[in-house]
Order: structure tokens, then sequence, then C-alpha cells
């Protein structure tokens, strides 16, 4: 079994060309990942292979029907648990039949599935979904718990293969856990889009998608890592091997244009010692201007083609590296209690605390925590007690009067109406115009993204704006809050913000499952939540 792409191409309605002529294959037991910047078509790729969307240009092969986790959950909320799962119209049957109803199309379409309602309740267990009810509303259930409902899926039909679109987004460390463990074990064929280094680690193969095109690196994600770089250094010295080319033919140029100067000007003296007349001379000046000419014509052209390769060279060289932007530090001192919780609880319903047991912590200047908790742990709800947007029920929670910076997984700090530059200025209204656009051409938001909605922008896009909207505000942040800051970006662009914030030195409180990420910043204790 495999999945056969040929000469795939895709063109949104605008005119705009996503991606042209893509060929590659999947073969039977092959775990493989599809990573690129955002934007680049992963999402829509996985559509057309598992014939969400018609194909425009070329093929798919493939033997059998995908099994699709989606990335975008929301689109399914109206759908009940069994109509995610594709199991509705087998319960009907079944509660039919145990009606008396035995007509031959409930008969048909049950088949020998009997205890189809077993079946879902097991696989929903295995996911850990032990009070989600078939006939309720995705919309009533929290992301991670929407994410899982598909998963229990895999468990559910035992597919022969799997298309995933971010699958750890919204997931806590313990379905994390399940999902690794199922990858590993499946013989399914699998492809996979994400960000997820652990996840990607665990796969033999990575698919890489740009506006080149597609290329296949084989092993896991650090092998990838590995051959990328070597890919660095070999363009990095194809671009000092140009270098030195283009100086040995700006000096050879420059020889040539000295040289034929010398010829002609002893040619002159020689004609007038010899009597050549006027117009014999004008003759030989014109005659030695034009092969002038063409020996400068033939290196100015080497010079600017060397040039030419030289800025190309230059341009692949910047899509491997990491914008680097700077935070200012908070000039708060070093152990200054920031916030401080004593007995603290919520209740969202009156008499049902949201912790088993009520909350006691201290957070100071300088500290990098993390808080941990399963979904539903009431993580999000502590930032928004923290931040002043919900108030405590139960105890007492003290925030000293301090700057503070939220960046969610959503990028709610953008306002979706504005434009990219009215976003940026609007945090410093006093900034030139000029200056702002500097700032945002520096956090690689080109002329082309200033007039766009902020809206529009990728998950990356929206990453970079809100720093570069920081930075331009010019106030550092005694606090910065960040809740599950690599959901929704690109690996490059979670590079950029990984940098970013390892090079922050203020205080942090971070909600992440990303290992890695919490890994490279650096986290100097945790808050578990229960």
């Amino acid at each position: 079994m495999s999945i056969i792409l040929q000469n795939i191409s895709f063109q949104h309605p605008d005119g705009d060309i996503l991606f042209t002529d893509l060929s590659f294959s999947i073969e039977e037991g092959d775990k493989v990942a599809l990573i690129g910047d955002n934007g680049t078509g992963k999402s829509t790729l996985l559509k057309l292979i598992s014939g969400k969307i018609p194909i425009q240009s070329g093929s798919v092969y493939r033997e059998v029907d995908a099994y699709v986790v989606p990335q975008n959950i929301d689109e399914f909320s109206s759908l009940t648990v069994a109509e995610a799962l594709k199991v509705d119209a087998k319960i009907i049957a079944l509660h039919q039949i145990l009606a008396g109803n035995v007509e031959p199309a409930y008969m048909e379409l049950l088949g020998d599935d009997w205890d189809i309602e077993e079946q879902v309740i097991k696989a929903l267990h295995q996911w850990g979904l032990d009070s989600i009810r078939l006939e309720q509303t995705l919309s009533t259930l929290s992301g991670g718990e929407r994410v899982k409902v598909f998963l229990s899926g895999l468990t559910l039909h035992q597919p022969q293969l799997v298309l995933m679109d971010e699958p750890t987004n919204h997931l806590d460390y313990v379905s994390k856990d399940l999902l690794y463990s199922w990858i590993e074990k499946t013989s399914a064929i699998v492809l996979i889009v994400s960000h997820d280094r652990e996840l990607l680690d665990l796969l033999s193969g990575i698919y890489e998608l740009s506006s080149l095109g597609i290329k296949y690196y084989s092993g896991n994600y650090t092998e990838y890592k590995e051959q990328k770089e070597i890919e660095l250094n070999a363009i990095e010295n194809a671009l000092k091997g140009k270098e030195v080319e283009r100086k040995v033919a700006l000096k050879k140029q420059q020889k040539v244009t000295e040289r034929r100067q010398k010829l002609d000007n002893r040619g002159k003296d020689l004609s007038i010692k010899k009597g050549i007349g006027k117009m014999g001379l004008d003759t030989r000046q014109d005659r030695a201007e034009k092969t002038s000419a063409r020996y400068k014509s033939t290196q100015g052209d080497r010079v600017n083609a060397l040039s030419g390769d030289i800025q190309s060279i230059k341009d692949k060289i910047a899509q491997h590296s990491v914008l680097k932007l700077h935070i200012e530090s908070s000039d708060l001192h070093d152990n200054k209690i920031l916030v401080e919780a004593k007995g603290l609880n919520f209740e969202y319903v009156k008499d049902k605390p949201l912790w088993k047991e009520t909350l006691n912590f201290l957070i100071r200047s300088g500290e990098r925590v993390l808080l941990r908790g399963i979904n539903g742990s009431g993580k999000t709800t502590l930032l928004n007690l923290i931040t002043g947007s919900v108030k405590p029920t139960i105890g007492k929670l003290d925030v000293a009067p301090l700057n503070w910076m939220y960046l969610d997984q959503d990028y709610l700090l953008l306002n979706p109406s504005w434009t990219v530059y009215e976003q940026a200025q609007n945090f410093n209204p006093k900034m030139p115009e000029h200056e702002v656009k500097c700032m945002l051409h520096r956090s690689q938001l080109s002329e082309s993204f200033w007039d766009k909605p902020c809206s529009s922008l990728s998950g990356g896009e929206k990453m970079k704006l809100s720093l570069c909207s920081l930075l331009i505000s010019s106030v550092a942040p005694d606090l910065l809050i960040l809740d599950e800051p690599t959901n929704n970006i690109d690996i490059h662009s979670i590079e950029i913000l990984t940098e970013t914030v390892r090079n922050y030195a203020g205080s942090i409180l971070l909600v992440s499952h990303d290992d890695v990420f919490i890994q490279e910043v650096g986290i100097d204790y945790e808050l578990e939540l229960k």
C-alpha cells in the first residue's frame, strides 16, 4: 500500500499560486512529517490527499480512505461525538433494531457491529474521555477534548492511512504521551503536519515544503537539523567562493580597462609619428573603443552574473537564519514579590471550586515559572486571575503594580480589524512613521504586509507582529506571560520565539506542553495545578 502524488498544483481563487508540480510518494509502514513555514500549503496538501478539496492539476493515488485528525477543530463544533467519529448512523440503526424495527436497511447498516457503543466508549476511555456522551456536541468540549475525540477514532477504526494536522495542539502532556506511544506502535502509513519537535523525532522521514517545492530528508527531526546545518555550511562556503570570484573578475575588468587605455594612448602616439591623418586616427580610435567596449561588456556581464549569484545565496542563508528580536529587560530588582496567592480558589459554579486544594505560592522578579496541569486544570483561569480579568472567589491574590505582556496562542493582543501598520503604530503613536516601518521590516514584516489586516496573518506572522509591537511600545515588561505560545506557529517561528524569550532578562510565567521549548528557554521551578 502507498500514496503517490504526481504533478500536484494548487491555485487560490484570487489567482495566487500556492505550489506547482509537487510529486512524491509514501510507502507502506512509513511514518513521515510534512513541515514548512506558515502559508506554504501544508494543510491544503493534506486536504488534497484526503479528498476534502478537489484536485486542480495532477493526480493522487491511494488505495484506502484516509483517517484525518484535523487542525481546525472549531469547524466541527456543531457535530456530536458520534458524528465526529462517523458512527452515528450505526448507533441509530442499533437503537432502531433494539426497539423492534428490524428493517433490512438497518440490519445491513449495522452489520456485525452489535457492540458499536461499547467499542466507542472503550476508545474514548483509552484517550482519557470517560465522562463524554456520544450525543454530546463538540462545542461543549475543551480544545484538548475535541482533539482527543478525533484521536479516539484511531483506536476505534484502526485505519491503514492516517493524516494528522498539528495533532498535539491543545493536548496536555499525558495525552501527548498517549499519542507518541500510538505512533511508535502503529503499522499504518502516517503523514503528520507538526511543529512538535518531540513528535517529529519519532518519525522516519521529513518532507520539507517551501516556495521551491518539496524535498525529502531521511531520518527524524534531529537528523534533519543536522542535514540542514550541512546544507547551510555548503551555502556559506559557496558564498565565500562566489565573493572571491567576483573580486577576481573586478580586478580583471579593471586591468583590461587599464591595458586598453595604455594601448589606445600608445597607438595614438605611433600614428602621429607615422603621419596618419585625422580621419585615419578617428577610424583607429573607433575600432579601439569598440574592442574595449566588448572587453568591458564581457567582464561586466561576468561581474553582474556573480553579483546575482551572491544575492541569491544570501537570500538562501536568510531563509535559514533566525530573526533576533530583543525585549528590553525590566528594571525591577531581583526577589521583589510580584504575585502572592494565599488560599486561592475560583468557582465557576457556586460551591464547586476549580482546584481540589487552595493555591499558595509566590512569584518573585527574575524568576521563570512553568505552570503545569492537564487539560481543564485551570491554567488559563489562573492567568486570568493574575492579569485581573476575573476576581478570586476564595482566598486572596496580591499582584504588585507592574507592566506585563500576555502572549497567548491566538495572539489576542492584536486587533483583527487593524492593518499590520496600524497595529504597530498604535503601540506608540508618538513614533514617526518611518521608524515604525523600519521596525516592522526588521521583524521580517516587509512592505507587502503593512496594509494587510491582522486577521489575515499566519500564526508565525502574528507572533512576529506581537513581539514587534512590544519593541515599538518601548515599555519593558516586568512579567512576560506566555500561554501555549508555540501552538499554531511553524518551526522557524518557534526558533525566533525561543531565542527572544531565552535572551529576555525578566520574570516569566509560562504555560506550555512543548517540552523542547520549555527546556530551551530555561525554567526555575514548576507550579502544578490539580
